[in-house]
């Protein structure tokens, strides 16, 4: 398994156009990841939902790198990694990557983007109030969707 030896690219340093990268990374959440998203097809996800666990270190190599665009990004990189059929992926140990890999900010930075973000934000506060759900309709599907307001310690 040399190919899953280090020396490892930092994922500050990943873009589209080769697919040999080699990354030690941290699951925080299995449906998001500096920080860069991974995401497995449908098609991959027999193979591989039993390889990763939130929580886990992982080296892994041979995946696709594909511009990360849409809305609600699960990250703020420009990129995020693409679980293909020769994906590698084997448990590892790490004491440097942080083991919950929340990018916190405070209600001001929330509020100073007057809802033009287009990631997720990891915020922390008080629930003060929760709203009624709505549903909206969108590309076909029903999105449902519960305000929540927060209070922080300011």
């Amino acid at each position: 398994m040399a190919y899953l030896r280090g020396p490892f690219h930092l994922i500050r340093n990943v873009t589209c156009g080769r697919d040999t990268w080699r990354l030690k990374v941290r699951v925080v959440r299995i449906w998001e990841g500096g920080r860069i998203q991974a995401s497995i097809r449908k098609a991959m996800l027999r193979k591989y939902m039993n390889c990763v666990a939130e929580g886990g270190v992982y080296k892994m190599t041979y995946f696709g790198v594909v511009d990360n665009g849409g809305s609600y990004r699960a990250t703020s990189h420009e990129f995020k990694l693409l679980f293909q059929a020769r994906t590698r992926v084997l448990p590892a140990e790490s004491v440097i990557i942080p083991r919950f890999g929340l990018d916190l900010k405070n209600l001001e930075y929330v509020k100073n983007t007057k809802g033009e973000c287009d990631y997720l934000i990891d915020v922390i506060g008080l629930v003060t109030a929760i709203g009624e759900e709505k549903q909206y309709e969108k590309g076909g599907r029903t999105i449902r969707v519960v305000d929540l307001e927060l209070m922080d310690d300011k």
